[in-house]
């Protein structure tokens, strides 16, 4: 499956859209050291042994509760995300200064 067929590429959504995802337990952050359409691509070819090593090494997680409090906080924080039914892979803007955790 070709990244054009993902379900839907998003840039500078605020949290307020994530925070259902978040509370369904759907949403996976993506650190900044992947590219965001490559995870998205890795999850919609259902990658295992990929996902597994991404998992493993912090490249791939679920938000802590420290970043979603962050998150809460600012309103200001935007986020790029793609959509992979069930899931919402997500990075935090390149401007924006809260940090992704490993």
């Amino acid at each position: 499956m070709g990244v054009e067929n993902l379900s839907e590429q998003f840039e500078n959504v605020p949290w307020s859209w994530l925070r259902p995802h978040y509370e369904q337990s759907s949403l996976i952050l993506v650190n900044p050291a992947l590219l965001l359409s490559d995870a998205a691509q890795r999850v919609a070819d259902d990658d295992a042994a990929t996902i597994k090593t991404w998992l493993a090494s912090g490249l791939l997680s679920r938000p802590t509760a420290k970043q979603v409090a962050l998150w809460e906080q600012n309103s200001a924080q935007n986020f790029s995300i793609f959509v992979v039914q069930p899931f919402v892979l997500v990075q935090p803007g390149e401007s924006d200064q809260v940090e992704v955790e490993h």
